[in-house]
């Protein structure tokens, strides 16, 4: 399949396993006679042993719903404001492969970035590094916004020491501008910062006494309908069950969040 490009002229050969060939043999006569009750008859032929010819158009014609499905749900996804600022589409797995798409260098030359991204044989991609480091970023960017809104916690207000966990932590760019911005806390990296996380899950799972505390990050509770207060419940919802009045759907909190347990 990934050797079916978009000027092929020659028929497609397509190899049926063999227990098509006999199941369709058993129950339809033969793939043959299939073939010549179906609309395809005229662009599809069969072969023995297990060889299928097929019309290189009405090949590329089975993938067109596909591709027009994808490309209209891209085009949706691109009308988002939140996307404007999106350059790079990365395609993965097999259907990423199929060769209707123009060669990489074609497309990089159509791209804003034919003067700093080249290609080359065997799978080899030349960046820029200027390029390559703002692809970095809105990514790092955003990470700098979010830790200096933790830090204008009051409670936060004496940590000086900052771990750096997770395979992103093992980027030099991140450490830099982890660096740059907070000068005065201490930036810790651990050896194989990307399995850190993972060895902590494993840890905790055999020795779970280890952690002593924890902060909650959300407060947790039920449903409750308790008796009716008239100093504490809106009278929207008073109830009367069983002869007795109840205020509904009150939130009875077991853990309250930052709280530590």
């Amino acid at each position: 399949m990934r050797s079916i490009t978009s000027d092929l002229k020659t028929d497609i050969v397509i190899s049926l396993p063999y227990s098509l060939v006999e199941i369709t043999a058993k129950h339809c006569k033969s793939v043959q006679s299939v073939i010549t009750q179906s609309c395809y008859k005229d662009s599809v032929s069969f072969s023995t042993p297990q060889k299928l010819f097929v019309n290189p158009e009405v090949f590329r014609n089975l993938f067109k719903p596909t591709i027009d499905a994808l490309i209209k749900h891209l085009n949706k996804l691109f009308k988002d404001p939140n996307l404007s600022d999106l350059h790079h589409i990365i395609m993965v797995g097999g259907f990423s492969e199929c060769k209707h798409c123009k060669s990489v260098q074609s497309v990089i030359t159509q791209s804003c970035y034919k003067d700093s991204v080249s290609f080359s044989t065997p799978q080899k991609l030349f960046v820029n590094p200027e390029v390559f480091r703002n692809l970095f970023k809105p990514t790092i960017d955003a990470l700098i916004k979010h830790l200096n809104k933790l830090f204008k916690d009051p409670n936060l207000s004496d940590l000086h020491h900052i771990i750096m966990v997770g395979g992103f932590s093992e980027c030099e760019l991140v450490q830099t501008a982890m660096r740059n911005k907070y000068p005065n806390r201490k930036i810790i990296i651990p050896d194989e910062a990307g399995l850190v996380v993972l060895r902590g899950v494993v840890f905790f799972g055999h020795q779970p006494k280890k952690i002593g505390k924890r902060i909650l990050r959300k407060t947790y509770g039920i449903q409750s309908w308790p008796e009716w207060d008239a100093e504490l419940h809106p009278d929207t919802e008073k109830v009367r069950i069983d002869g007795i009045d109840r205020c509904k759907d009150v939130f009875y909190k077991f853990a309250v969040k930052g709280g530590k347990g």
